[in-house]
């Protein structure tokens, strides 16, 4: 361990299970424009004040989040202005540093936990994943007490038994006319299964064993908006999280980059020691999209002490890269994330394709699909489970790692924990960084 514990690609959204597509989520522009004002401005006024100073000189219309910590105004044309008109008046605007239209994302799955102890049809334990990525030894250095994985996504079910003690606090980011419920419910399920990989309550003798062990969960229900993601970012870092998981993505993820909101909260939660993971694309692609590319900039992977955060793509239970997943020089590190994407099938029919994880009670989007995830399952007999495959399933892992890595040794730099984490990883004797896993599978 080397002294210190070691995508939901929203892609048209590909998550987990067989690539399952999330409905209703696109990442066309919203016809909102994100303004960015000069920092030193930002840094002296209020929230209020700032939000009355764009509004009254521009004649626009609030729209979207405002996140006053990094200047983020989101705005809306008034009536009979189009937008790039409204784009060129605001940038003629003293203090205005950037004008961009706003774009939504998509997302990208020893205690005596029951899926810890109980053999599947395919392994010596239903999750095998903890037990291959070394996780049974880093709860002999330390069962994350005290550590907070934030979490970006589509909410949480808060009322699931394996979930509902490890909530510090749910956060809704949403814009009220995307809203798709309260911060602490689930309609998709993506966001629970994710909330689960990485903290659900372990040794209690119900389901399945969070990664961080002991970890706590801080969730920030977003509705995938750039302006939201950015205030979800920002919330997180000010709430004091340990590790952030952000398992989305672009949903046809290009070179062109990241918004300079998102540079600017990534870059905040950064300065204040937040180990930043994103999941990698859900796609055999070499580019990933931010935030992963603003994490892992294209390039920088091969060079151990570069980057901001962690870019993770998804390995499967043999030890390669997972067919679907993202591979190249944006990619930091891997943890596992399916079984074998080319034996999927319920069972019978050849074995769950992904990983276990906690799933809503009430039906969710992800079952609603033309072509349905079918991934809920039941387990150690409740039905509040399911299996899904996906870069965002591997994410959280590497989240609950990062968590439990800050609070063993607060006084780490960030580069500190990024680097370990790198260094750390299983791969073969004196091989590197690798195209297909970056530095590794997480150990």
């Amino acid at each position: 361990m080397a002294g210190l514990l070691v995508g939901l690609t929203w892609a048209s959204v590909t998550v987990s299970t067989s690539h399952a597509a999330v409905p209703s989520l696109s990442t066309a522009e919203t016809g909102n424009l994100l303004v960015l004002l000069d920092r030193g401005h930002a840094k002296a006024q209020s929230a209020s004040v700032i939000e009355r100073d764009v509004l009254g000189r521009s004649g626009g219309r609030l729209a979207g989040k405002s996140v006053p910590q990094i200047g983020l105004v989101t705005v809306r044309p008034p009536a009979g202005v189009s937008l790039s008109a409204f784009a060129a008046r605001l940038r003629r605007l003293a203090d205005v540093t950037s004008v961009e239209p706003e774009r939504r994302y998509v997302p990208r799955a020893v205690p005596n936990d029951p899926a810890l102890a109980q053999a599947s049809r395919y392994s010596q334990t239903t999750e095998w994943a903890l037990s291959r990525e070394g996780f049974y030894n880093a709860w002999n250095i330390s069962t994350g007490n005290g550590a907070l994985v934030g979490v970006i996504d589509t909410g949480i079910d808060a009322t699931h038994p394996d979930l509902s003690s490890k909530i510090a606090a749910t956060i809704d980011e949403q814009a009220p006319t995307d809203s798709t419920g309260p911060s602490n419910t689930d309609q998709n399920g993506h966001g629970t299964h994710v909330s689960s990989l990485a903290c659900a309550a372990t040794n209690n003798r119900i389901g399945i064993a969070g990664a961080g062990y002991n970890c706590k969960l801080l969730v920030e229900k977003t509705d995938f908006t750039d302006s939201s993601i950015a205030a979800a970012i920002v919330d997180a870092t000010d709430r004091h999280v340990d590790s952030l998981n952000m398992s989305f993505g672009p949903a046809n993820p290009t070179p062109a980059p990241a918004p300079e909101s998102e540079v600017r909260a990534l870059d905040y939660a950064a300065s204040h020691k937040v180990v930043l993971v994103a999941a990698a694309a859900d796609e055999a692609t070499t580019e990933q999209g931010d935030p992963s590319n603003v994490l892992q900039p294209a390039g920088s992977g091969p060079t151990i002490t570069s980057g901001i955060g962690l870019d993770v793509t998804a390995a499967q239970f043999g030890g390669a890269r997972a067919s679907f997943a993202g591979y190249g020089s944006e990619i930091s590190v891997a943890a596992y994330g399916a079984l074998d994407p080319d034996q999927t099938g319920p069972f019978g029919f050849g074995p769950p394709p992904g990983l276990l994880g906690a799933f809503p009670a009430s039906h969710t989007s992800l079952e609603d699909l033309p072509e349905p995830c079918g991934c809920r399952t039941t387990f150690d007999g409740s039905s509040r489970y399911a299996y899904l495959q996906g870069t965002s399933m591997a994410a959280p892992q590497v989240a609950a790692l990062g968590a439990m890595m800050r609070v063993l040794n607060p006084y780490a730099t960030l580069q500190d924990i990024l680097t370990t984490v790198k260094q750390t990883a299983q791969r073969p004797a004196n091989a590197g960084w690798g195209q297909d896993l970056g530095w590794g599978i997480i150990n």
